[in-house]
């Protein structure tokens, strides 16, 4: 950190051996910037490309998963409705998979003539 500029003091609920980030209070921040404009700027510019590149990962990942849910849900009542009551280990198999076998799954579910047909 540059001279002149402290930090805030760590909060009292960080525990022992956890990743503790220091942050600067907004009169810190001021100074910083005053003192050194050009650092702050490409400070700013990339923790401003920073964050927008982690809620894009984070928006894409939340998609991921809940494409991911409505395919294992929509394979398990295709298999309710054409085998009956799924036993637990098939509900937990289906819930583990990735996606990419549940979307085979939910290919072989048309043609199967069994819960292993499709699972196998």
């Amino acid at each position: 950190m540059p001279p002149g500029v402290a930090l805030s003091e760590k909060p009292d609920d960080v525990k022992h051996g956890s990743t503790f980030t220091p942050v600067i209070d907004d009169n810190e921040l001021q100074i910083y910037q005053e003192r050194y404009p050009e650092e702050a700027e490409k400070v700013s510019n990339f923790a401003e490309r920073f964050m927008q590149k982690g809620m894009e990962q984070g928006l894409q990942q939340g998609l991921q998963k809940g494409l991911q849910k409505g395919e294992a849900l929509a394979l398990e009542r295709q298999l309710t409705l054409k085998f009956g009551e799924l036993p637990e280990g098939v509900r937990q198999r289906i819930a583990e998979a990735d996606a990419d076998t549940l979307i085979v799954w939910l290919e072989r579910v048309l043609t199967a003539n069994s819960l292993d047909g499709v699972l196998g």
